[in-house]
């Protein structure tokens, strides 16, 4: 069936004409979410896993959505052998009210201004039961950017490691750096001196 409802703060002049055509939803929650028809699209280039980030994912601003994933591509530099996963983003800025504007400034403008500010995208963990990804935005002040080259035609937004990616790396150079080490020889000298004790 289909079911009709009227806002409760309708007034007689919202008065549709005749033979309006109105927009069919398949449930009461899905007619009741803001639709914002203006987008932007920008490009961000992880250098890690993104297994578990799918397109569709969301786009969180401290916990709050502000966008998608649209496209998610893989890059290999044939010289460098470099390896980089630039993710497709559709940002809705109306989700964002902003205040104090700063005067004539452009929507790219604004980006590169919260950018130099230290506002960055990181991949974070949604599920430890399913292992599924969002795309997460935040003020990292000490993270430094760094550029790509970005021919996708999409303003570039940078990214910052996943902190806890950022310890399980840590951790690998350190095992690197004992498996290095001349273990059996040191033992055996150890070995000598306590028997020669």
């Amino acid at each position: 069936g289909i079911a009709f409802r009227t806002d409760p703060n309708d007034k007689p002049a919202d008065t549709v004409p005749e033979y309006t055509l109105f927009q069919l939803f398949d449930s009461y929650d899905q007619s009741t979410e803001v639709i914002y028809h203006r987008t932007v699209k920008v490009v961000m280039y992880f250098g890690e896993s993104v297994r578990g980030l799918n397109i569709g994912a969301p786009v969180l601003l401290r916990g709050i959505p502000v966008g998608k994933v649209t496209d998610i591509n893989l890059e290999i530099d044939a010289k460098t052998a470099d390896i980089e996963i630039p993710v497709v983003v559709e940002v809705e800025p109306d989700r964002i009210k902003i205040v104090n504007k700063l005067a004539n400034m452009t929507p790219n403008e604004n980006i590169a201004h919260l950018v130099a500010k230290g506002l960055r995208a990181q991949l974070q963990t949604g599920s430890l039961l399913t292992g599924q990804l969002f795309v997460a935005l935040d003020l990292f002040p000490e993270s430094k950017v760094v550029t790509h080259k970005n021919d996708t035609g999409y303003l570039e937004f940078p990214t910052t490691p996943n902190s806890m990616n950022q310890i399980i790396n840590s951790a690998q150079a350190v095992m690197d750096k004992i498996s290095k080490l001349p273990l059996e020889t040191m033992t055996a000298e150890i070995n000598k001196t306590l028997e020669s004790l």
